[in-house]
C-alpha cells in the first residue's frame, strides 16, 4: 500500500463522484470513480441522492454542498506523470485525493 493511498474505501475521502456534461468532466469522474454519475438539470437534488463527495464541472462557482474539480485541457491518454500540491491549506486533501486516484487509475 502506497503512504498516500487510504486505509479503505470506507476512510477514502473521494469515494463518489458526480459530473456535468464534458468530455473532460465525464473522464476526470470516472478515473476518480468509476461509477461517476451525469448530473440531472437540478445540481444539488443529484448530488444529494448520490451522496457526492466530489462535483467535477467546467467552472467554479458558488456551489458549496461538495468540492469541485475543474479539468483544464485534460486528456487521460497524454498522462504520463501526477504531481499535487499540497501543504497546510484547506484544498490539500483534496488536491492529494484526486492527485492519488488520477494516478491510480493511470497506473503511474
Amino acid at each position: 500500500m502506497s503512504r498516500f493511498e487510504p486505509a479503505s474505501s470506507e476512510t477514502a475521502p473521494l469515494a463518489r463522484a458526480v459530473y456535468t456534461r464534458g468530455e473532460m468532466q465525464r473522464d476526470l469522474a470516472r478515473l476518480i470513480d468509476p461509477n461517476a454519475v451525469l448530473a440531472g438539470a437540478n445540481l444539488v437534488e443529484t448530488c444529494v441522492r448520490e451522496r457526492a463527495d466530489l462535483l467535477v464541472t467546467a467552472r467554479l462557482g458558488t456551489f458549496d454542498l461538495t468540492p469541485i474539480a475543474v479539468p483544464a485541457s485534460f486528456d487521460p491518454a497524454q498522462i504520463g506523470h501526477v504531481v499535487a500540491a499540497v501543504g497546510t491549506g484547506p484544498h490539500s486533501v483534496l488536491a492529494a485525493s484526486v492527485g492519488y486516484l488520477v494516478a491510480k487509475a493511470l497506473s503511474c
